[in-house]
């Protein structure tokens, strides 16, 4: 397998990218790992807001994405307490 290709941190925008970059310092993961982090928890935070109406038959339904992270077991090491 090739290595995988570095997350898009400033896609994330001001906000999400500074989270996830504060992530990766904190507990030293991969980037894709914090990425998806905040993008979680980002659309739990927008559930509340919106809708969607499906186009057939016209019904509104929560806003929402699903997460699976799949990662080598140590790939997120905790950083040392200091």
């Amino acid at each position: 397998m090739t290595p995988a290709e570095p997350f898009p941190l400033g896609a994330l925008g001001e906000i999400l990218g500074a989270a996830a970059c504060a992530i990766i310092d904190k507990v030293q993961c991969p980037d894709a790992i914090a990425a998806g982090s905040v993008l979680a928890v980002a659309s739990l935070a927008a559930q509340t807001h919106a809708d969607i109406v499906l186009p057939a038959p016209k019904e509104a339904r929560p806003l929402s994405f699903y997460f699976v992270t799949v990662a080598v077991s140590g790939s997120a090491r905790a950083a040392p307490i200091e």
